[in-house]
């Protein structure tokens, strides 16, 4: 009996001892703050079964050898974290820490936790398996390995742009191991991404070594030679055992088109017009596991090609004022696809010259020779293909020549016989200053004439002659966006006459020694003026004025006889010389 209630005793000893225990703090882990001087301690607070609770002891030892001393101390129970200020300064240093707990409870009073190093090493390495584009869709799929690290946090996932920069298209985070990418489109050319692993310490693994670059797979269409040239770019990442090539046809099933080594990069494959192709490729990684990725879906709609068969010149004009180039305007009719159109000009000696590429309108054409020249034009469309598939009636531009009698001019024109005339128009300018020209109409006159003379024209004179253009009226043609074709400008004057005084006053009514006439170009004209002994007085270009009876320095030269040469030009060009005295009175 009495053994028993010692056992008793005993055992109500241990229990008691259990129930009013405290168990000793756990270490979780000890993280370098990152952009930070300091340490954070993380720790699960000890189990305080007597409520006795007196404080925590951090202690603390920088480097792998020595003593620990205590660093704080923490008064409240529940506390899991620390902060160690400053415990970096300048290059950060391997710190070791350990906790310990004191109490009333139990015959020791303290406990003590594990002791821990700063985590500075990043978690365990997981690259990429694949990138591949959702044939359907166009998203981006992108799948890797789960972290078997003990303190892996999560992974952030990157896209890497054009220009080399990361965009994290995981915020936050994610301890997924795939992802399906919505922000950018694989049908409009390769994606690279990158993972990066993250431990509980936000330590990051490090970035860049192995990123992955999705295939994009692109083609040019030969519809002269009815086939298809796929070109797609290689799958970066790992290498390459082998690729496939697959195609539908008209929505069908998917079939194996050809298998290539990893080096391959292109394909041809002929088509029949009117069928809807399909096509992707498909890589397999030249390692352990099986890996693969898909490139974007290409689609090929073949269709007829709508080849052109005619096309017109519609009008071919001067400026209204009779100035050049001389303008075509042309079309391809029939909603032709024409792969260019080419110009001959029998007269400018032009064979097969390249006017415009896939023309998809009317459009216009500059001919930049002399305008006053009669041409013939005739253009031709070839298809995509290269083929001549129309040609153009021949058309000329309208030219309009002159012939003077006695002071009568005789106008005369070209008929042309592809566009129907109405009536022609015939425009004058009596001109007197070159900076204001008006062109008047003359005459309406029938469609069936090509001459007209404007009687006694001559008589009213000009001082740089009369200005002639004519036009042909087009506005019941079936053109009648085109109405109106114009021709060169013609000039008309009289025979160049050219008069020089023999003598000036300077200060007198005849104040000025210069050249007189008609239809000269004092502009471009010019004067020399020496003394008897031939040395140089005077000399000047641009006759608009004369020798006022200075020299160059502007001193007024004796009464005397002076030696004179012009230089003179007329409105078409030709040059005079004329050699003289003339005297200078006073």
């Amino acid at each position: 009996m009495r053994k028993e209630v010692l056992l008793i005793i005993v055992l109500i000893l241990a229990a008691c001892e259990l129930s009013f225990g405290s168990t000793a703090p756990r270490m979780r882990r000890v993280c370098r703050q990152q952009a930070s001087t300091d340490n954070r301690l993380f720790f699960f607070p000890s189990t305080d079964t007597c409520s006795l609770f007196y404080t925590y002891y951090v202690w603390a030892r920088n480097g792998s050898s020595g003593s620990f001393s205590i660093l704080d101390s923490i008064t409240t129970r529940n506390a899991e974290t620390y902060l160690h200020v400053n415990a970096n300064p300048g290059t950060p240093t391997l710190w070791y820490y350990f906790i310990e707990y004191v109490d009333s409870c139990g015959p020791d009073y303290s406990v003590f936790s594990d002791t821990l190093v700063v985590d500075n090493l990043p978690p365990d390495t997981v690259f990429l398996d694949s990138v591949s584009v959702d044939i359907v869709t166009g998203n981006m799929l992108v799948g890797w390995k789960g972290n078997r690290a003990s303190d892996f946090l999560n992974f952030s996932l990157y896209r890497i742009d054009n220009s080399g920069n990361p965009i994290d298209i995981s915020p936050g985070g994610t301890r997924d191991t795939n992802w399906l990418d919505m922000g950018v489109n694989g049908n409009t050319g390769s994606q690279t991404y990158d993972l990066l692993s993250r431990d509980s310490c936000n330590n990051p693994r490090v970035f860049g070594i192995n990123p992955h670059t999705s295939i994009f797979l692109k083609y040019t269409a030969d519809t002269c030679n009815q086939r298809l040239n796929l070109q797609w770019s290689s799958y970066k990442g790992w290498g390459i055992r082998s690729q496939y090539l697959y195609r539908r046809i008209n929505g069908g099933l998917w079939s194996l088109l050809d298998s290539f080594s990893a080096n391959v990069l292109i394909y041809n494959d002929s088509y029949t017009t009117g069928n809807g192709h399909e096509y992707f490729v498909r890589a397999f990684a030249d390692s352990p596991g099986v890996y693969s990725s898909s490139s974007n879906r290409i689609i090929f709609n073949s269709r007829f090609r709508n080849d052109p068969d005619e096309i017109v010149i519609h009008n071919i004009s001067n400026n209204a004022d009779g100035t050049g180039p001389i303008v075509l305007t042309m079309e391809v009719l029939n909603g032709g696809e024409a792969g260019l159109v080419l110009l001959d000009v029998t007269e400018a000696g032009i064979k097969n010259e390249e006017v415009i590429r896939k023309p998809t309108a009317p459009f216009q054409y500059m001919f930049s020779e002399n305008n006053s020249m009669l041409y013939r034009f005739s253009a031709k469309a070839r298809d995509l293909c290269g083929i001549n598939s129309g040609t153009s009636k021949v058309c000329s531009n309208l030219v309009l020549t002159t012939n003077l009698k006695n002071s009568d001019v005789t106008l005369s024109w070209n008929r042309n016989p592809v566009w129907p005339v109405d009536y022609y128009t015939l425009y004058r300018a009596v001109v007197n200053d070159l900076n204001s020209i008006v062109l008047s109409s003359l005459a309406t006159i029938s469609a069936a004439d090509s001459v007209f003379t404007d009687a006694n024209a001559l008589n009213l004179s000009g001082k740089y002659g009369i200005y002639y253009v004519l036009s042909a009226n087009r506005v019941s043609s079936p053109d009648n966006l085109y109405p109106v074709m114009y021709s060169n400008r013609v000039i008309v004057r009289g025979e160049t006459a050219i008069y020089i005084p023999n003598a000036f006053v300077p200060f007198g009514q005849n104040d000025e020694f210069n050249v007189r006439g008609s239809y000269l170009d004092l502009k471009k004209s010019g004067i020399e003026i020496f003394d008897r002994w031939g040395g140089l007085v005077f000399a000047k270009k641009d006759l608009t004025t004369g020798w006022n009876g200075r020299d160059n320095d502007g001193v007024l030269c004796p009464v005397g006889v002076y030696l004179y040469q012009f230089t003179i030009f007329d409105l078409d060009g030709k040059e005079y010389k004329k050699i003289g005295t003339v005297t200078l009175l006073n």
